[in-house]
């Protein structure tokens, strides 16, 4: 059975942002921390995720310790190297607030340091260049003309 082994942790706008390895060395962010750091409903960014033929199968459950730290419960963790994928797709998606959009691009940008660090270490395996590719084309046909 897979499970989170430890955690890093790394500073975004005053706040702390973790990122969890598992035993089988997969890298995972807790979906519910990383919505509410950016401002986002994290409801409704699982139900984008699990729309989204290309990141519903990078979502997992992991049981991980409570905010009483005492007990232990289930949450939703989301493939870190899938993040900037949904990144892009938030940046190209009419978001209400301008603040949220903000925190969006300025953690986009820290992203990109976070996830540096981690393939240093080994910890995440770049996409191909041919996902990169599929993902891309996709992203533009999104966009209006």
């Amino acid at each position: 059975m897979t499970r989170l082994i430890y955690a890093y942790e790394f500073p975004f706008d005053g706040d702390v942002f973790s990122v969890h390895v598992s035993s089988d060395d997969k890298v995972y962010v807790r979906l519910d921390d990383l919505c509410n750091l950016l401002g986002l409903d994290w409801r409704k960014q699982r139900k984008q995720i699990l729309d989204d033929p290309f990141l519903q199968d990078k979502l997992a459950i992991f049981s991980a310790d409570a905010e009483n730290g005492r007990t232990s419960e289930d949450f939703l963790f989301f493939d870190f190297g899938a993040v900037s994928y949904w990144l892009n797709t938030l940046m190209h998606t009419p978001l209400k607030r301008l603040d949220v959009k903000n925190r969006v691009m300025r953690f986009a940008r820290e992203y990109m340091s976070m996830y540096q660090i981690l393939t240093e270490h080994g910890f995440v395996t770049p996409y191909s260049e041919e996902w990169r590719a599929v993902k891309q084309s996709e992203i533009n046909t999104l966009r209006p003309k």
